[in-house]
Formats: structure tokens, C-alpha cells, sequence
């Protein structure tokens, strides 16, 4: 009878140390996704896309030096308030840009989320061509300025 208790309590043991691993493993992918985090960044506002850049389709680009940026962009300031462009010190920061195609209709760009995902940044972004014709073009774009702490490789996604 003894032998029978002691083989019970061994079985008990094993089984409660097998669970008890189970468990561990778990918790560390938990951890894994919490280490995802979303990245601030700022606007760019009061700039236009060159008549010297074209382009076939809608392209993503990181910028990186003041002299890359001005070959697709330059400032557009407007009078009253607001109507300077957004600063940007390439020695600090980085631009993260999507340059839609030439179009004739109103044009919404949104971003969604910039997030770093460990090996590299994930910018979620929608694109919306609505709206009647106009009678003109315009070349839509948007470009997000992110601290250079956060530079790495981007990947660019279309919601």
C-alpha cells in the first residue's frame, strides 16, 4: 500500500512541475509584445512636392540630410498664423515621407501609427482618392520628423 502512495505522490509531482513550465514560456512572449512602442513624431506642414519630381506610383522614402529633403520638397509659407513651414534640423531628426501620384481629385492622406518593432520603425498610414474632379493637379504627399535616436530600417504599410 505504501509503494501505491508513493508513486501517486510522484506522479502528482511530475505532473504539477510539467504545468508549472507551461506557464513560464507564455509569460515571456507576453513580455516580447509589450516591448513594441509607439514612436512621437511631428507634421510636416507648409511644403510642396517639386514639379521635378515625378513619380508612377504612391513611394515611401526616409530623408535623412537637408539636401535629399529639397530635391522633392520646398517651403510653401502662407500668410497669418501657421503659415510657416515646420522647422526641421536634419542634425537632430529624419523624415519619413509618402508622395502619392499626381491626381486631379482631393486627396486625404492619414497617418495611422509609427511604431518601433525592434530591427525597425513601422509607419501604418490610409490613402484616399475622393471627391470630384478639379481643374487642376496637385501632387499629394505627407511627411512625418522623427528624433534620429529612433533611425533605422522603415517599413512602410498601407491600411
Amino acid at each position: 500500500m505504501r509503494k501505491w502512495y508513493i508513486v501517486f505522490f510522484v506522479c502528482i509531482g511530475f505532473i504539477a512541475s510539467c504545468g508549472m513550465k507551461k506557464e513560464e514560456k507564455s509569460s515571456e512572449k507576453t513580455e516580447e509584445v509589450f516591448q513594441y512602442k509607439n514612436i512621437t513624431y511631428m507634421e510636416g506642414k507648409q511644403y510642396y512636392v517639386n514639379n521635378t519630381y515625378s513619380n508612377k506610383q504612391v513611394e515611401s522614402i526616409k530623408l535623412e540630410t537637408k539636401e535629399d529633403f529639397e530635391e522633392i520638397f520646398s517651403p510653401a509659407a502662407v500668410m497669418g498664423e501657421g503659415g510657416l513651414p515646420t522647422p526641421i534640423d536634419f542634425d537632430k531628426s529624419f523624415v519619413l515621407a509618402v508622395i502619392g501620384t499626381e491626381v486631379n481629385q482631393s486627396t486625404l492622406f492619414e497617418v495611422i501609427s509609427l511604431k518601433d518593432r525592434g530591427e525597425f520603425l513601422e509607419l501604418i498610414y490610409s490613402y484616399k482618392v475622393e471627391g470630384e474632379k478639379l481643374s487642376y493637379s496637385l501632387h499629394p504627399f505627407f511627411f512625418v520628423i522623427v528624433d534620429k535616436k529612433y533611425s533605422k530600417d522603415v517599413r512602410f504599410l498601407k491600411e
